[in-house]
């Protein structure tokens, strides 16, 4: 197994959290949007946002993981 540089991490760091930036938003953006009730759109946007963190954080893991 070979470990990632300094550098490597840096990427990987800022490529999670960029895509997570876009995405988080286009999530709360549209479940605003869609749902009036402001507690059922804080708590659906909290779930998503933790499943989407999940999701991405694996894939952009197993991305870098593989380069």
């Amino acid at each position: 197994m070979t470990t990632q540089s300094r550098r490597q991490s840096l990427v990987e760091t800022f490529t999670g959290t960029g895509i997570g930036m876009v995405g988080s938003w286009l999530i709360a953006y549209s479940t605003y949007v869609l749902i009036t009730d402001k507690v059922v759109a804080v708590t659906i946007t909290t779930a998503a946002c933790t499943v989407w963190s999940l999701v991405r954080g694996y894939c952009v893991r197993r991305y870098f993981a593989r380069r």
